[in-house]
């Protein structure tokens, strides 16, 4: 009886240990998300790539260094802030207007997003890393939320704009 519970034990022991192997560390499966690699073309061709795969984003490019390879650039876009707008309309009302007189009267959050891309070479190709931040600021210009966006449909949506931008960059070239 005792040998079979042992059995068994070990038995699942192993199951168990195979399992867990098999699971990536959430920052493995990130990294591997946010990451491509291009066969068969160079450095200018995938850094133009990114540039306009970001521009046709929304993005605005604050950094693009083709030696070093690093692309930065953001997005923003501002969202009415409820509760700001109900202490401020509460206040006003309060004091029959004048707080208007003493604030700014602003009320939205500021939301953006920034990429920061790296293009390297990877043997015959290249390798591309991208990573998204998301962060909103109050009225004040205080961040309330800053995050790694790590769903993997928002750098697979991206990823598909950069080659749709190689496909365009091909086809449009001139005929030599």
């Amino acid at each position: 009886m005792r040998s079979a519970r042992l059995l068994w034990g070990g038995v699942l022991f192993i199951l168990l240990a195979g399992c867990a192997s098999s699971v990536k560390p959430p920052s493995l499966a990130l990294r591997e998300y946010q990451t491509r690699t291009y066969q068969q073309k160079n450095n200018q061709e995938i850094f133009h790539a990114v540039l306009n795969a970001l521009q046709d984003d929304g993005f605005v490019i604050d950094v693009a260094d083709i030696q070093s390879g690093l692309v930065k650039g953001k997005v923003s876009s501002t969202k009415l802030n409820a509760r700001e707008t109900l202490q401020k309309t509460a206040f006003t009302v309060l004091t029959y207007g004048v707080f208007l007189l003493f604030t700014d009267g602003n009320m939205d959050d500021v939301e953006t997003v920034s990429a920061t891309i790296t293009i390297s070479p990877y043997g015959e190709s290249m390798k591309v890393r991208t990573s998204f931040v998301y962060r909103r600021d109050n009225p004040d210009g205080e961040t309330v939320e800053h995050k790694q966006i790590t769903e993997q449909d928002v750098y697979q949506k991206f990823y598909s704009t950069i080659e749709k931008s190689i496909f365009y960059d091909e086809a449009l070239q001139p005929a030599a």
